[in-house]
């Protein structure tokens, strides 16, 4: 489980791939294990989200099904209720998404992580302002953040107008040379709001 959630928390193909590997090795010894069906969760929702499969619906009805096995198997475990938030926003069941998102942070209210999710689903939703909050809220609890975290903030100052500021966030982003392409659309759409061309 250790290697695999490793994997996952890097957000690489290879990873994402390499922590489906494990999260079926642990099954293979448990097979109820709810922490293993997160995983994989996450790291379909990633290969769909990423752009790393042909097939992106195959990778979120995947997704959706670990996700909602890993609830089903362990309900007090925040991040499987994460893994099931994200997995229904990607699939547009917005406000399943937010209903999961919502109890993984009545869990753990102390999550950076969780309310990181909570402030992307709000963008979503039409929320960027309140994304904005819990976006905040996340850096403070965590101000060693994983650079995902600057995806909610430059997308809630993109949907509030705010272009100016989107784009540093955004651009830390791109130039992280990850693999996720995702990033690159919005990052775009800021320049043009701008009138830059580069």
């Amino acid at each position: 489980y250790l290697r695999a959630f490793g994997l996952i928390s890097k957000i690489t193909k290879k990873g994402s791939e390499q922590a489906i590997q494990e999260a079926h090795k642990a099954l293979e010894i448990e097979p109820d294990y709810a922490r293993a069906f997160m995983i994989m969760a996450w790291a379909h929702t990633y290969r769909a989200w990423s752009g790393w499969t042909e097939d992106p619906e195959k990778e979120l009805a995947l997704s959706r099904e670990a996700a909602l096995k890993a609830v089903n198997y362990d309900k007090d475990d925040f991040w499987s209720h994460g893994a099931l938030a994200f997995a229904e926003l990607f699939a547009r069941n917005h406000e399943r998404a937010l209903n999961a998102i919502n109890r993984a942070v009545a869990l753990n209210p102390n999550s950076a992580d969780s309310h990181a999710m909570r402030g992307a689903i709000l963008n979503f939703t039409g929320n960027p302002e309140e994304a904005l909050d819990e976006m905040k809220l996340a850096l403070r609890l965590n101000p060693n953040h994983p650079t995902w975290y600057l995806a909610g903030i430059g997308r809630a100052h993109y949907l509030l107008g705010q272009y100016e500021q989107a784009i540093p966030y955004i651009e830390r982003l791109v130039n992280t040379g990850d693999e996720v392409l995702a990033w690159h659309p919005l990052l775009i759409a800021s320049y043009m709001a701008v009138g830059r061309e580069d």
